[in-house]
């Protein structure tokens, strides 16, 4: 293997592991267990296609780094971000719950692994994140191979997926819109972005994740024994608290790290303040304004990107 594409394949891993919320892993199972395969692949597609078109859209040079930097656009980017923590946090903490067996400790565990990972960030920042990021991903590919490994040796029982209706592809259509357009709002995958330059670890990430996709729809397919269900909440744990690192970095860029930093440590410590508002009901309401933002952002984009080729 080159330099060139292990660098890409590095770098790969991390936008695809960043990108893969705690909550895309449990989701992505029930969309197929509710909604059927035709949903789910719906939803997939969006969700791997996204990451290649942006990687594209950067590389052209149709979106550029001077975009984010209009104040608007970067700190509405950044408002994302800060309820994006919010929901890690409370994934997090729906996942460590049944094994605290308490919910002030399992709070507590929740505020440390947040405060950990976004106190690790620190010093070194973005090349931590991405790191931290390779790590996280090969823990969560491994675990959902031994679930599967696990499901298909054991004979667990396998569950039927229903056929797709009107209602069903009327979700996936406007929750491909807004995956397409969530990328770009995403702070963490323009400071990747930058990084890549004309690389093409964004094409890597769509391949990674599409096989992390896979793997989830093969799960999605039987009832998880209890050895499973642990598994499973390894592997969330794997893909959150990637997020919650790459988060951390993001807001690094709010004034100064040290601002960002301090941000990020009060939504760890107290994101339960605003648990009361349904989170997940808010982010989901909150796709309108993402795909809002996108359309914005990609404007700014296009036009520069016309006026430069007519000068």
């Amino acid at each position: 293997m080159s330099s060139t594409v292990a660098r890409d394949l590095y770098l790969g891993a991390s936008i695809a592991i960043s990108w893969a919320w705690g909550t895309s892993l449990v989701m992505g199972m029930q969309i197929a267990q509710t909604k059927g395969a035709l949903v789910f692949l719906v939803w997939a597609a969006a969700n791997c296609l996204t990451l290649g078109v942006f990687g594209l859209l950067f590389r052209r040079g149709i979106v550029t780094p001077g975009i984010v930097e209009n104040k608007p656009v970067k700190y509405s980017m950044l408002a994302i971000q800060c309820l994006c923590l919010l929901i890690q946090m409370k994934v997090l903490h729906d996942v460590l719950l049944p094994l605290a067996g308490d919910a002030f400790a399992a709070y507590c565990i929740t505020a440390g692994v947040g405060v950990f990972f976004v106190v690790a960030m620190y010093a070194r920042g973005l090349s931590m994140s991405i790191l931290t990021d390779n790590w996280q991903a090969v823990l969560t590919l491994s675990v959902l191979l031994a679930m599967l490994f696990i499901c298909s040796m054991r004979g667990a029982e396998r569950l039927p997926l229903p056929s797709a209706d009107s209602s069903g592809l009327a979700w996936a259509g406007y929750s491909a819109c807004v995956l397409l357009s969530g990328i770009i709002t995403d702070m963490q995958h323009w400071q990747r972005a930058k990084v890549n330059g004309n690389g093409h670890a964004f094409e890597w990430a769509t391949v990674l994740f599409a096989v992390y996709l896979a793997l989830v729809f093969a799960l999605a397919q039987y009832e998880l024994p209890p050895v499973c269900q642990a598994l499973l909440c390894v592997a969330v744990l794997g893909v959150t608290t990637s997020t919650v690192d790459s988060v951390a970095v993001a807001c690094h860029s709010m004034v100064n790290r040290t601002v960002g930093t301090t941000v990020c440590l009060f939504i760890c410590v107290f994101w339960g303040l605003f648990a009361d508002m349904g989170l997940i009901e808010v982010w989901s309401r909150f796709g309108a304004f993402r795909i809002a933002l996108a359309l914005v952002i990609l404007s700014m984009g296009v036009y520069a990107f016309l006026k430069r080729e007519t000068e």
